[in-house]
């Protein structure tokens, strides 16, 4: 045998390993597709089944039924399944979970009117009607402290999907003062004015100025346009 031929039949030896190696690999791969699909199925439609017929479906299955929680459904009978995740036609793991909601019915108590009342008496009103006081959320306005002004689910309403009522309820705004300018006013005057809207000076005191009236405000503390709170020390230099 030459060398040439020597060569080709080398060179088909390999080419032969070639194919045979790039066959075995697909053949591994095929065959680990169609193993990992064996394992996977469809999530079958349990949406309007009751829990009993969706358990007995399920034990025919390798999947697992959890009840994910339950909630109030005019539309779905009391213990008749809402929705699930994941939904019909998904694939699955075999061993996997599927997640149900469960209906409880139509609700037959509406939602009680909580507007007007008291935060502890719309506690009351709504636990005498089988509620729960929800989120209390606070926005400052005039009028009346501590009473609901607006409410969720809405009054009368039968279509909430759980027993708690958030509500919004009212706080006395603070009121604020603008500081004014003081200075060259006379104390007694000042006193007056500050009393007059519920300020009192915290301290005065008194200092020699050279052409100032005995008296006179010269130094004034917060400075004027300073916001007044009702806590508020107000300190004041006066001449003498």
């Amino acid at each position: 045998m030459t060398l040439q031929e020597k060569l080709v039949f080398l060179g088909k030896v390999f080419i032969l390993a070639g194919v045979l190696a790039a066959l075995f690999l697909f053949s591994g791969l095929l065959g680990m597709r169609f193993s990992v699909r064996g394992h996977v199925m469809e999530t079958p439609s349990v949406i309007g089944m009751s829990l009993e017929d969706a358990e007995e479906i399920f034990s025919k299955t390798e999947l697992e039924l959890v009840v994910g929680g339950r909630r109030f459904d005019k539309n779905t009978p009391s213990g008749h399944i809402i929705s699930q995740v994941p939904g019909s036609g998904m694939g699955i793991k075999s061993n996997g979970r599927v997640m149900v909601i469960a209906s409880l019915g139509k609700k037959s108590n509406p939602v009680p009117d909580l507007a007007g009342a008291s935060l502890r008496a719309s506690r009351v009103l709504s636990e005498q009607n089988r509620y729960t006081l929800g989120k209390v959320s606070e926005i400052s306005l005039g009028g009346k402290e501590d009473h609901v002004i607006s409410q969720f689910p809405l009054p009368e309403s039968d279509e909430s999907i759980s027993n708690n009522i958030d509500v919004l309820v009212t706080r006395m705004k603070p009121q604020e003062y603008i500081m004014p300018n003081l200075v060259g006013m006379d104390l007694s005057r000042t006193l007056r004015l500050l009393r007059g809207y519920g300020f009192d000076v915290d301290q005065i005191r008194y200092r020699r100025y050279e052409g100032v009236s005995r008296g006179s405000v010269v130094r004034q503390f917060p400075q004027p346009g300073y916001r007044l709170g009702p806590d508020l020390a107000i300190d004041l230099e006066v001449a003498r």
